[in-house]
């Protein structure tokens, strides 16, 4: 793994793994939050930090 030269925030990280996931699931969210090892309702916690346009789209 190759760390970024800028500080960034795990938040963000956090994000952009949760939306990659649901995009890998097509927007699945039972299998992608199997997938991550966290409840379905953590799931939607973490998703609902984002702002909309940044959401995965269920047609992905």
């Amino acid at each position: 793994m190759v760390l970024p030269r800028r500080p960034f925030r795990l938040a963000d990280l956090e994000r952009d793994i949760v939306r990659k996931t649901l995009e890998k699931f097509g927007g699945n969210k039972s299998r992608t939050a199997e997938f991550l090892g966290i409840s379905r309702s953590q799931l939607y916690d973490k998703h609902a930090e984002q702002p909309p346009s940044s959401r995965a789209s269920p047609r992905s």
